[in-house]
């Protein structure tokens, strides 16, 4: 007997974690814990878009899986930019700020 359920566990943001991560020119690519596949565009990070394909394929995603790193470049992201929560690129006053994406949730 197939029995499947209808209800689904809510997971918390803090569970969650990038278990890989795949860069391609325009790209970066994350394997989520979830099961998810998520990618999104290498030009919403100002320091990743003027960076080498070299550089950004020399990263380093860290222990606990919230986020990467990229040495060469010197910029952090956490799983939240891959879960709907973008730099806008713009910013305000010159600087970055974060805004959630219509599409969250």
């Amino acid at each position: 007997m197939n029995i499947m359920s209808n209800s689904a566990h809510k997971v918390e943001l803090d569970e969650l974690s990038i278990t890989k991560l795949e860069v391609t020119e325009y790209l970066l690519i994350a394997y989520i814990s979830d099961g998810r596949i998520i990618s999104i565009p290498v030009a919403w990070f100002e320091a990743l878009r003027n960076a080498t394909l070299d550089q950004l394929k020399n990263l380093e995603i860290s222990p606990s899986g919230y986020g990467v790193h990229w040495p060469d470049v010197d910029e952090d992201i956490s799983v939240k930019a891959f879960l709907g929560i973008k730099k806008n690129l713009y910013g305000v006053d010159g600087r970055s700020f974060y805004v959630i994406l219509d599409s969250m949730f």
